[in-house]
């Protein structure tokens, strides 16, 4: 990839099966600057509906989709790791696992062992951390529906 620094990485933790399956086998995504239309990622706020259907391992963009349109995922939390140096994926992923699932079922209004919703997390990548003018240490944990390849709703309260 030409632009790493201007990339997220996403991972999905208890997502990557059901997530992989749903598309075409990868159990992470991606998608290179350039490649697709769409928003810088650096752009998603909480609240955000998008599509990684088409995704593989990094990504730089992705299309805001207003939650009543199909879209297959949405970020339900956003925290920022406080570490000043490159902490590496694994506590970056522990921070993520900790965080998600404590906040999805507030979110998702059912416990997440009872539900068929389901979170990955799209983390900082070590040069976009690295990067003084992007220091980027952000994390968002977004939701789907392990059903349905997309849905036309938010899935705040959802409950199922």
């Amino acid at each position: 990839m030409s632009h790493t620094a201007t990339a997220r990485t996403i991972v999905g933790l208890g997502a990557a099966v059901a997530l992989g399956a749903a598309l075409s086998g990868c159990s992470m995504l991606g998608i290179e600057q350039g490649e697709e239309e769409g928003e810088s990622v650096f752009t998603l706020a909480v609240g955000d509906c998008t599509d990684t259907s088409d995704s593989s391992e990094e990504l730089s963009t992705l299309p805001k989709i207003p939650c009543d349109e199909p879209h297959t995922d949405e970020v339900y939390l956003s925290f920022e790791m406080e570490d000043d140096d490159w902490p590496g994926d694994d506590a970056i992923q522990a921070a993520a696992e900790e965080k998600c699932l404590a906040e999805f079922d507030s979110f998702a209004g059912i416990g997440y062992d009872d539900s068929v919703l389901d979170w990955w997390p799209m983390t900082p990548t070590q040069a976009g951390w690295e990067d003084a003018s992007l220091s980027d240490r952000e994390v968002l944990c977004l939701i789907y529906d392990t059903s349905t390849e997309t849905v036309s709703e938010s899935l705040e309260g959802a409950a199922r």
